[in-house]
């Protein structure tokens, strides 16, 4: 299981989304059992002047609640919609740039052909999420092998 290097900020479907993207280098791609989530992790300061660890969960889609497998033909992109609800709603491009917090991503799941579980997560820096970007298209059309192949160069 690969993740993006980056997270990004764009519009989809006319809503302001932060997407991360994750692959499958596997041939059996069948993940049984799956969970994913996002949480914000940063230092917050109490009126009374007690430093603590604050942790968000962010709501995402694909929804992994009522799913009971996810099939990873190609790469799936997690979204997280920004609207009012989200921890990022108050945030521009540049208070994002400047703000001190930790996006952690976790997938957890079975590989359907060991019954192993396994985890798979990954975290993103302010830096590292690219506002007003996109990701690049991986799924090429092969004519010569008459398939459709993923570009995991482009992750």
């Amino acid at each position: 299981i690969i993740f993006s290097n980056q997270a990004v900020v764009t519009q989809r479907n006319g809503k302001l989304c932060l997407i991360i993207r994750i692959g499958d280098l596997r041939d059996d791609n069948f993940i049984l059992g799956t969970q994913i989530s996002a949480k914000l992790l940063r230092r917050r300061i109490s009126q009374e002047g007690e430093i603590y660890q604050e942790m968000k969960s962010l709501n995402v889609t694909p929804d992994t609640t009522d799913e009971s497998c996810i099939f990873f033909v190609w790469p799936l992109d997690i979204v997280h919609v920004i609207d009012e609800d989200s921890p990022f709603y108050e945030m521009s491009a540049a208070d994002v740039a400047k703000e001190r917090f930790e996006l952690l991503v976790v997938m957890e799941g079975t590989n359907e052909t060991s019954n192993m579980t396994f985890q798979a997560r990954t975290s993103y820096l302010p830096q590292e999420i690219l506002w007003g970007h996109r990701f690049e298209q991986m799924l090429l059309y092969r004519r010569d092998h008459n398939k459709f192949q993923v570009n995991f160069s482009a992750f």
